[in-house]
């Protein structure tokens, strides 16, 4: 595993010191806190036919991102017209491409970077609202590197798909009348390397 932000899951751990409760002492020091440069505003805009129309459409703030290799890669949710999950990629986090990824239609056309979509949920073999996307590097299975959890506004409640790319969903159909566990819509997962658990 590579060296997470907080370090390796058996220590030594780095510390953000934005409290004191992992300080025992200290002395000679002062807390200084300096404001936030905006880097844009909004960092990922609604610029896609399928991503505008409602108050709420989206690119919204549901959603998961992480650092692969020199990209960093994001699946986030939309409302429109139902539930989606469009994906972007960034080499920095400030400017963001969406690639057209071929996979699901759109009024007409595939030419959109939706991975999960109400507007083709055959597709996947479901929806999702709030998307937790976890890579999973030691499943042995090849289809199932990457899950995404998310709650299924048709099934009514949480459910988990399977993809080899985290771009090519499936759902797994046991889910579809079977709830992961009792929720409301808004879920998050994780991966607690720490524990060695999901969460």
């Amino acid at each position: 595993m590579a060296d997470p932000l907080a370090g390796l899951p058996r220590g030594p751990w780095r510390r953000l010191f934005l409290d004191a409760t992992t300080v025992e002492a200290q002395g000679g020091l002062a807390r200084v806190f300096h404001s936030a440069a905006k880097a844009g505003n909004p960092v990922i805009k609604a610029d896609r036919p399928w991503e505008t129309g409602r108050a709420l459409s989206g690119p919204y703030v549901y959603g998961t991102v992480f650092r692969e290799g020199d990209r960093l890669r994001l699946w986030y949710q939309l409302l429109n017209q139902g539930n989606h999950v469009g994906y972007a990629e960034s080499a920095d986090g400030l400017t963001w491409t969406k690639p057209e990824l071929g996979l699901i239609a759109c009024e007409g056309s595939k030419a959109n970077n939706l991975v999960v979509s109400a507007f083709q949920p055959e597709v996947t073999g479901g929806t999702c609202h709030n998307p937790s996307v976890i890579r999973r590097r030691d499943d042995p299975d090849p289809a199932r590197q990457y899950t995404l959890y998310g709650y299924d506004g048709a099934a009514g409640h949480p459910r988990v798909a399977w993809s080899p790319d985290g771009l090519r969903w499936r759902y797994d159909p046991t889910t579809q009348r079977q709830p992961l566990f009792t929720s409301g819509d808004v879920v998050n997962f994780f991966h607690d390397p720490y524990e060695a658990r999901y969460a």
